[in-house]
């Protein structure tokens, strides 16, 4: 349950804890611990680094209490207590103190705090779904911040937006401005916030597919946060991480980095991150195949998430839940629709229409899924860049729409699936592996399309295409390449003069079913089933009787081994009308006996009077 916001929270978290005091930044301001109200500041930030939370949140509060109204150690106090009590996700009375210590300072012209004052606003206001108030708080801070110089908390300012923008919909900004931003993090003489920028490199790096530069990258933040002795931050990078190690596919790792980290979060508690440890503690036991764990630990998420007024964190554990296959997922869907609805989250909302519309598609409830796909297109059209920034999405969103279109047999559908290649093939990207496979069952479900609206050549075409594409990936993709092959190889059976084409499909179609290597537990029976019956009649069509035989007899076997007894049927049915090319009536008659009683087994009636019927001739 990786997540934008989720990095966010640590980047931001982390360098706020490892910077400075804003407020001692004054050089007319008395030293903290020269007074009662400042050794309790000091002890409170002491035992924040600590990871004692509660008893930080007692000697803050015990600060602000005894320092004089209008003073600089009482904003302190208020701000750095709010800023604590946002990480716990208690966001309406982080913005109480938050705000207190925004106006006091504004009386007392503290710009110096101006930063770090409006960034954990804005951090607020972004958890609690505000996020275009968000932005705004933020806009101003880069603008003061510049204005003062103040070029640490203007860097994160604008990382912070970035995070906003992005869940907003909206270009986030290039990677050179975030590139710099780090850059001057790095330039700190805090450790923790040097280690905090090497993190944000590091995802880069991950995002980008460098996962070795990202896990050098992070050794050498865990340096930085283990020689600064800070327990939160420690924690924070337990479940950093812990999600690379999950990328690397590396779970036994990456589990226990999370058992690490799960009860320091737990002694905090900072339920935003109790949330995304155990989100990511589901995902790995569902990628175990202990589907019971996964949905437990979900749950216990939501039971977290549940206590904040944050969207997103509720959102995504729906979300999650959703994209399980567990009985409740349309529900799951639907909520997580609502919560990112209500917190202006346009991304998510893609995202949760798009996994709902899957849910459908899984459930054969083709309409219903037609139609979120279909919302989830619109979604992603209505942002301001929304073809620019998610053009990825986009094209996935089109290829599903196109094959429920297909199994819908809507009207368009063939117009549908077109423009879905076409935007799969215009992708930056588009040579990727999982790229090539979407667009084989795209060009797939065109073949199939084009064969509704009865123009068989397009549907040729298509089809050929489909094969193609299908085997050339790795491993290939059998099933697609086989239903296309018996697809290609019946619409050129029904052509005249094409006989010798529609042989060749149905026998590579059946040569591909026999390539080495296949993935283990396979059955691709049905399929070469489905082409021996085809080939069957073709050559039975053709009057070639000694390939009819072979053929059937294939056939026979193998609907045997299926337990298919009206295929058997069918197929000596088949033979006794090839021995009757070759003028061997006993042959026939005893092919006509042996299928009679399969056909009766299978309860086929009108295979039974055909088989009865043609028993009879030889009785006349």
């Amino acid at each position: 349950m990786r997540s934008l916001l989720a990095t966010c929270l640590v980047l931001v978290a982390t360098t706020l804890a490892a910077l400075p005091a804003a407020f001692a930044q004054d050089d007319d301001a008395p030293p903290a611990a020269s007074s009662t109200e400042g050794a309790h500041l000091n002890d409170a930030r002491a035992l924040y680094q600590a990871g004692h939370w509660e008893d930080a949140l007692a000697a803050f509060n015990r600060a602000f209490e005894l320092a004089p109204d209008r003073s600089e150690i009482k904003a302190a106090a208020a701000l750095e207590a709010g800023s604590l009590l946002w990480e716990q996700g208690r966001y309406e009375p982080a913005r109480q103190k938050v705000t207190f210590a925004l106006e006091l300072a504004r009386e007392l012209n503290l710009d110096h705090a101006t930063g770090q004052l409006l960034l954990t606003l804005g951090q607020i206001e972004s958890a609690t779904g505000q996020l275009r108030s968000a932005e705004d708080t933020l806009n101003i801070c880069v603008q003061l911040t510049g204005e003062i110089n103040d070029e640490v908390y203007r860097a994160l300012c604008r990382i912070s937006r970035r995070a906003v923008r992005t869940l907003l919909g909206q270009n986030p900004g290039s990677e050179s401005d975030l590139r710099a931003d780090i850059r001057t993090l790095q330039n700190t003489d805090s450790l923790l916030a040097i280690g905090t920028a090497l993190t944000r490199t590091a995802d880069l790096y991950q995002d980008n597919g460098d996962l070795e530069q990202a896990q050098r990258l992070l050794a050498q933040a865990k340096r930085h946060i283990e020689a600064a002795d800070s327990v939160p931050a420690r924690a924070r990078h337990h479940l950093r991480e812990a999600q690379l190690l999950r990328r690397q596919n590396n779970l036994s790792a990456a589990s226990e980095l999370l058992g690490k980290a799960l009860p320091l979060f737990e002694a905090m508690n900072n339920r935003p991150m109790i949330v995304h440890t155990l989100g990511l503690q589901a995902e790995i036991a569902a990628l175990n195949n202990q589907a019971a764990q996964s949905l437990t630990l979900y749950r216990r998420a939501l039971n977290v998430a549940d206590t904040t007024s944050n969207p997103l964190l509720k959102g995504r554990v729906h979300l999650a839940l959703c994209e399980l296959n567990i009985p409740r997922a349309p529900q799951h869907c639907q909520q997580a629709i609502d919560t990112f609805e209500t917190g202006q989250l346009a991304t998510y909302r893609v995202r949760a229409h798009a996994s709902l519309a899957r849910a459908h598609q899984a459930a054969n409830r083709f309409n219903d899924a037609r139609t979120h796909y279909m919302r989830a297109i619109e979604l992603i059209d209505d942002l301001p860049e929304g073809n620019t920034l998610y053009n990825e999405s986009l094209a996935t969103q089109h290829a599903n729409l196109c094959v429920v279109n297909t199994r819908q047999r809507a009207t368009g559908s063939l117009a549908s699936c077109l423009e879905a290649r076409e935007r799969l093939q215009k992708l930056p990207d588009a040579d990727a592996a999982h790229h090539r496979r979407t667009l084989s069952h795209v060009t797939h479900a065109a073949g199939m399309a084009a064969l509704q609206e009865n123009n068989a050549e397009r549907a040729i075409d298509l089809l050929q295409n489909a094969a193609d594409q299908a085997l050339a990936l790795s491993p290939p993709d059998l099933a697609i390449a086989s239903d296309a092959l018996l697809r290609l190889g019946a619409t050129y059976a029904a052509l005249p003069d094409h006989a010798r084409q529609a042989r060749d499909a149905f026998t590579r179609g059946l040569d591909a079913l026999n390539l080495p290597d296949q993935p283990e537990g396979s059955d691709n029976r049905p399929a070469r089933l489905a082409l021996l019956t085809q080939l069957t009649q073709l050559h039975l069509n053709q009057r070639d009787a000694d390939d009819t035989l072979s053929r059937a007899a294939r056939l026979i076997d193998l609907a045997a081994e299926l337990d298919d007894a009206r295929t058997q049927a069918w197929a000596h049915n088949a033979r006794a009308s090839a021995h009757l090319l070759n003028k061997d009536q006993d042959a026939a008659r005893a092919e006509l006996q042996r299928a009679l009683p399969l056909a009766r087994q299978a309860d086929d009636a009108e295979l039974t009077e055909l088989i009865e019927d043609n028993l009879k001739r030889f009785e006349s």
